[in-house]
């Protein structure tokens, strides 16, 4: 629930709850979770920057690599598929 709350740009939301057995048989269950959320302040990305960087020194083509745009609200997943793309940009290398 906790990363639901990051991809829209809550990094520091707090998350409790407790989850409630409603049935169970031999082959299901069934329950109930009633949670509590305080989401905290929203984030936007302001700038990825690469610095320093002597094996791919093209930083458009490595700021391409990252599916979220600066003022756009942070988001987890883009930002770790950023990462993943990076990692594979440099290992092709």
């Amino acid at each position: 629930m906790r990363e639901g709350w990051q991809d829209r740009g809550y990094f520091k939301a707090q998350v409790s709850g407790e989850p409630k057995l409603l049935t169970t048989g031999p082959t299901t269950s069934r329950i109930a979770i009633a949670a509590h959320v305080d989401e905290g302040e929203q984030y936007r990305l302001e700038v990825i920057d690469f610095r320093h960087n002597k094996t791919l020194t093209n930083k458009e083509a490595l700021r391409g690599l990252f599916p979220i745009k600066n003022g756009e609200i942070t988001s987890r997943k883009k930002i770790a598929q950023g990462l993943a793309n990076l990692n594979k940009a440099y290992a092709v290398q």
